[in-house]
């Protein structure tokens, strides 16, 4: 019947593996927006197939990426790879999660970054293991200020991450607007 765990993914007699606290992870996934590990519950479209074990990714076109780099405005100073390092006006990225003491294993962990900007410390919470990351911000990415979210989605593609993005106030962040989360970045918002 509708709401069974088997509409989850539960069927004791058909899949051993997949048991009842599987099949209640999954939904709770599903509740919490997040697409289950196994779960009979999928939206879009079906995912590719894996590539060949012996298939290496196109190598990224690094002067192209360099170009699109220095076309944005930088706050942070963010690591992308290939030799890219955003040209933010603040402090170096990797000192400024040393000052901030950003713990070294976030694993399994929901992390929240209110005020997120370019997503320095999003994307690194992600690096660091987390299973989840919401940046947001409204005001440095609305564009009416100093910067703009282009960096963010910028960043983002560069380093193929799955951090998600909301576009909200400080003052509206509620659990009920963005969910409840193990870890919560709250930095440079206050003076």
């Amino acid at each position: 019947h509708p709401g069974s765990f088997e509409a989850f993914g539960y069927e004791p007699d058909a899949d051993p593996a997949l048991d009842a606290s599987q099949a209640l992870r999954n939904w709770m996934q599903v509740i919490a927006g997040e697409a289950p590990a196994t779960a009979a519950v999928t939206s879009g479209p079906a995912p590719s197939p894996e590539p060949a074990a012996d298939a290496r990714p196109e190598p990224p076109d690094v002067p192209r990426l360099r170009r699109e780099v220095e076309s944005v405005r930088w706050f942070h100073r963010i690591d992308l790879g290939h030799g890219l390092i955003t040209p933010g006006v603040d402090i170096d990225g990797q000192a400024k999660i040393a000052f901030n003491d950003i713990p070294a294993d976030l694993s399994g962990k929901t992390v929240l970054d209110v005020g997120a900007w370019d997503g320095l410390f999003s994307f690194e919470a992600e690096k660091r293991g987390a299973a989840r990351v919401l940046a947001t911000d409204s005001f440095a990415w609305s564009g009416a200020g100093w910067g703009s979210k282009a960096g963010f989605e910028l960043a983002r593609r560069i380093l193929q991450s799955r951090v998600e993005d909301m576009t909200i106030d400080v003052m509206d962040v509620t659990p009920e607007r963005v969910g409840m989360f193990d870890v919560v970045f709250f930095l440079g918002i206050l003076y």
